[in-house]
């Protein structure tokens, strides 16, 4: 009699849905990650503008949201070679 509660073998399919949802879920972190750092740009930005003088922390801020969007391209580059990998 079969254990109910052995692992089942995956089969091509599971392993396809498995990749693709995998790569949903980096496309909404990209996205995510992506929309935090343009946001963290864009207030530093505005902040820099509003009050020259204390330019220093906002540019740091300015700085934090383009590795924010760095790190989002790059989780995109991740996904569109595992995408020409899986078709």
């Amino acid at each position: 009699m079969a254990d109910p509660e052995a692992p089942r073998k995956m089969t091509a399919a599971d392993r396809e849905r498995e990749a693709r949802e995998a790569a949903l879920r980096r496309r909404k972190l990209s996205v995510q990650v992506g929309s935090a750092g343009i946001l963290l740009l864009f207030v530093g930005g505005l902040a820099v503008v509003l009050a020259p003088t204390d330019a220093a922390p906002f540019l740091g801020l300015m700085v934090v949201g383009v590795l924010l969007i760095a790190v989002a391209l790059l989780l995109v580059t991740d996904l569109v070679r595992d995408l020409t990998k899986i078709t």
